[in-house]
């Protein structure tokens, strides 16, 4: 090949003397040029630990007999160190989408009884914010959180958050966006700090999800990260999908998982109680006996039943002063209900977190208090206007078949005896 120089329109390789330098010129770049693609490939060959982002991943499983995890947030166990990774989280809020000024490095591998997570966050210690609180607050504080479509079709998913200090949030999300924290799940989550900013750990079992049948022995299923950086008042994620856009569940990175067929879960729980009467000592000492049963035939099938149930066991409302003409809402706590609730929410209005929500199932008025008789001057104690109407039992079946989710729920309540008086 011949260089011409601009001026002259002469070979610039005319000379020997220049031909010679000018071999040797370009035999250096060409030497470098080849390093530099064999250190190219060197590097590219030895980071066999990220995970690609525009193809599905087929994570890593272990046996759970042989993974001795301890969900304390600290990622200091072996396997950690083993594991693929994915870091190319970008800013969503504010919707820059540019790339984040700390690293943060997410993992993933799975075992036969369910999903394990690890996450390093970098930061400095200084603007580290820890806050407790009670499950499913919302605060503004440092906080991963994990978004999991277990059927890899967008219809329905699972979100997980552990926030630094301990405290957890779950709940449901279906499509696009409709994220709801009124569902608790038994799963487990920590975070630790640590040297440079903090670790967060994850275990999500298998059992307590509603997953597809599966014809083989592969499953599709999608993955959202998010991180909340309290003191930059910023939210970084990946894949990048900020709220401005309209797609989210369908668009989650697509993972690929092998062998995981849940068996058949059946939970009998059984509960006594008695009630004393402070206030009138008239009033005989009641005893109360019950069970619940919750039964899972198969992936994406749950029978749930109560008879004679308690739905005593839960926290109490938070106290709201109501000072408009409008009727207020309470979330519902009660468990036998919030399974599978999100099948009965049929609009997006449904998934408000404040506010009265629009549903077709307000399930707080099954077992709430008696409407007062429509009798003349007839007049109620307070205690009598509040009791609680008692179930002697309830069924609840929630299933899918192929895209179509359905859910049946009955109740059936007693009558309640209300004494008063008639001026």
């Amino acid at each position: 090949m011949l260089y011409y120089c601009c001026t002259n329109k002469r070979p610039f390789a005319s000379n020997p003397v220049q031909r010679f330098f000018a071999c040797s010129i370009i035999l250096l770049i060409a030497g470098v040029n080849s390093w530099a693609v064999q250190a190219q490939e060197t590097l590219t060959s030895s980071s066999v630990t990220k995970i690609a982002t525009d193809v599905t991943t087929t994570l890593v499983k272990k046996q759970h007999t042989e993974v001795d995890i301890k969900i304390d947030g600290l990622l200091d166990e072996a396997v950690w160190s083993t594991l693929p990774y994915m870091d190319d989280f970008v800013v969503i809020d504010p919707d820059t989408l540019v790339p984040t000024e700390y690293r943060t490095e997410a993992k993933l591998f799975y075992t036969e009884k369910g999903l394990y997570i690890g996450v390093h966050s970098e930061q400095p210690k200084a603007t580290l914010i820890s806050r407790l609180s009670s499950r499913d607050d919302f605060i503004p504080r440092d906080t991963v959180s994990v978004t999991l479509d277990p059927g890899g079709s967008g219809l329905y998913g699972y979100w997980f958050a552990v926030n630094l200090g301990g405290s957890l949030q779950d709940g449901t999300v279906l499509p696009e966006r409709q994220y709801s924290s009124r569902w608790d799940g038994p799963w487990n989550g920590a975070s630790a700090e640590v040297e440079g900013g903090y670790d967060t750990e994850f275990f999500i079992p298998w059992s307590m999800m509603t997953m597809p049948e599966s014809a083989n022995s592969t499953r599709n299923m999608g993955v959202y990260f998010s991180r909340s950086v309290a003191h930059k008042n910023e939210r970084w994620a990946i894949p990048a999908l900020p709220s401005t856009t309209n797609v989210f569940l369908s668009k989650l990175r697509k993972l690929r998982v092998e062998g995981v067929n849940p068996k058949q879960q059946f939970t009998f729980y059984p509960y006594a109680s008695t009630t004393y009467n402070n206030l009138d000592d008239t009033d005989p000492d009641s005893y109360k006996a019950g069970f619940d049963v919750f039964w899972r035939p198969t992936t994406n099938l749950q029978l749930t039943a109560t008879v004679n149930p308690d739905f005593g066991n839960v926290e109490s409302d938070k106290v709201d002063v109501n000072l408009s003409s409008f009727e207020t809402f309470f979330p519902e706590k009660r468990a036998f209900f919030l399974e599978g609730n999100e099948v009965f929410d049929a609009t997006p209005r449904a998934r408000r977190r404040e506010g009265t929500p629009t549903t077709l199932v307000n399930t707080r008025r099954i077992g709430s208090a008696p409407i007062r008789p429509d009798i003349d001057d007839f007049e109620l104690e307070s205690v009598e206007r509040n009791q609680p109407t008692e179930l002697f039992g309830a069924a609840k079946v929630t299933g899918q078949n192929g895209k179509v989710r359905y859910g049946i729920l009955t109740a059936f309540e007693e009558d309640t005896l209300l004494e008063g008086e008639l001026d």
